[in-house]
């Protein structure tokens, strides 16, 4: 579990408030109330620590490169330069270590991964501080194209090829599509490959868990699930912490409307396809498996068991389906 904010106290700020500086693309954190903040969050999450929550990693910035502030305060934010966020980073991960935390610390939540992003990218991991204290790039995957994505991948491995890069936020902007449709799901799905795949991410999270037109809401006493909860449990039901990803060989997926995906753990491949296309389309898989399940979302299944049987080479996805194919090797 991480502990993220997305902006310092405001009895910290100089704004006094968590909406940002009066002035926008203007930090709102003066320099010598850094140290306090770092104290501030890392006692906040001792203390979730000895209340049972298994923190394990701590967030301190958010989207640090947008304007935050000025004539626009929509949310809690706080803008800081590659060089303030630096700062403030070496001095979380000095005062971590001075303490002993258990904490991995997760940045610098970098809001996009166009432009922007590349300043704060390499004075991350030219900070010695930084580059030895963290193994991990966190960003979000909003604003940006798929060929956008392959050459921002591209560049991180080229430069960075012992750091680990994850999507740490994302979510439909604008939300234009609605939540119980098939729609939905197909679209966050798809989002979930092209980040897996082309940033190469080794992790990836949702945003939000619970409002009235994310993943899920409440209903009365209980919760109501969206499509998008249901395609995002096709990879965190199936995947393993452990699992590694393999390659796939799907020729042409554009033109046949098919997005894919696979993972080897333990005794096993978990694959999952996407059928974009609204007429069904026939898979073929090869391989020396003993047993396969296949669980399928579309506009009437929710993640629900189709096969569960011997394995098969030759199966048909759904129109407009969400897939995960479970294949089980024979027992050594």
């Amino acid at each position: 579990m991480i502990l993220f904010c997305n902006s310092p106290h405001y009895s910290m700020t100089v704004s006094a408030h968590a909406s940002g500086a009066l002035t926008e693309f203007t930090t709102n954190l003066a320099p010598e109330n850094y140290q306090a903040f770092v104290d501030y969050l890392l006692t906040i999450a001792d203390w979730f620590v000895e209340q049972g929550y298994p923190i394990t990693g701590i967030s301190p910035i958010n989207e640090p490169m947008w304007r935050w502030g000025g004539d626009w305060v929509g949310q809690e934010g706080c803008h800081m330069n590659p060089e303030e966020s630096i700062a403030l980073l070496e001095l979380f991960a000095v005062t971590m270590q001075e303490r002993n935390s258990p904490y991995a610390l997760f940045a610098p939540e970098s809001g996009e991964m166009t432009n922007n992003y590349k300043h704060y990218n390499d004075l991350f991991f030219s900070s010695e501080i930084l580059n030895e204290f963290c193994d991990t790039f966190s960003a979000h995957s909003y604003w940006i194209t798929t060929g956008q994505k392959k050459k921002a991948g591209e560049r991180f491995r080229e430069m960075y090829p012992d750091k680990k890069f994850e999507v740490s936020e994302w979510c439909e902007l604008p939300m234009k599509i609605d939540s119980d449709s098939i729609d939905s799901g197909l679209y966050k799905a798809n989002i979930i490959i092209e980040d897996l795949t082309l940033f190469n991410a080794v992790s990836w999270q949702s945003w939000t868990a619970v409002n009235n037109d994310g993943v899920m809401k409440r209903d009365g006493d209980g919760l109501h699930y969206f499509t998008r909860y249901w395609a995002f449990r096709h990879f965190s039901s199936f995947i393993k912490p452990e699992a590694v990803r393999q390659e796939m060989k799907t020729p042409f997926w554009r033109w046949h409307k098919i997005s894919s995906l696979a993972f080897e753990q333990e005794n096993e491949r978990v694959a999952v396809l996407v059928n974009n296309s609204r007429f069904p389309k026939k898979i073929r898989l090869s391989g020396e498996y003993e047993t396969m399940e296949i669980f399928t979302t579309d506009s009437e299944k929710r993640c629900e068991k189709v096969v569960d049987g011997a394995f098969q080479e030759n199966f048909t996805l759904a129109p407009r389906s969400i897939n995960t194919v479970v294949l089980r090797l024979p027992r050594p």
